[in-house]
């Protein structure tokens, strides 16, 4: 099997790439933007994996820029039951305002980004 592109335009003058390898994973998404009669690009992601589990994205320049931190799941391996695969953690990209950890909690019927808040009454 060889690699694959697809790419994505939409109204608003942004094109969308991703290319995929032989396994079907998407190995790279980058971002085209219209500036000024000319094709720009934006911003490039490249996904690591170990197996068929991303572990991490980085960005043109081969920079980490997300790593995904995984542990067993309820069928005691790494992907064994579906759903987020292990996922335990995520921590925020350094260039987010927050320095905290993205915690996946799975529920029923969805995957919660993170854990709910409360909120103080004033």
């Amino acid at each position: 099997m060889t690699d694959r592109t697809l790419t994505y335009v939409s109204l608003s003058l942004s094109v969308i790439s991703l290319g995929y390898d032989g396994k079907l994973r998407r190995r790279v998404r980058t971002e085209f933007v219209w500036t000024n009669s000319a094709w720009v690009t934006g911003q490039v992601v490249r996904y690591v994996y170990d197996d068929n589990v991303v572990v991490q994205e980085r960005d043109q320049y081969n920079v980490p820029q997300l790593t995904y931190t995984r542990g067993s799941d309820l069928s005691g391996s790494f992907e064994g039951a579906g759903g987020i695969g292990g996922l335990l953690a995520i921590p925020r990209p350094l260039s987010a305002p927050s320095t905290s950890i993205i915690m996946p909690m799975p529920t029923a019927t969805s995957l919660l980004s993170s854990p709910p808040t409360r909120r103080k009454n004033h």
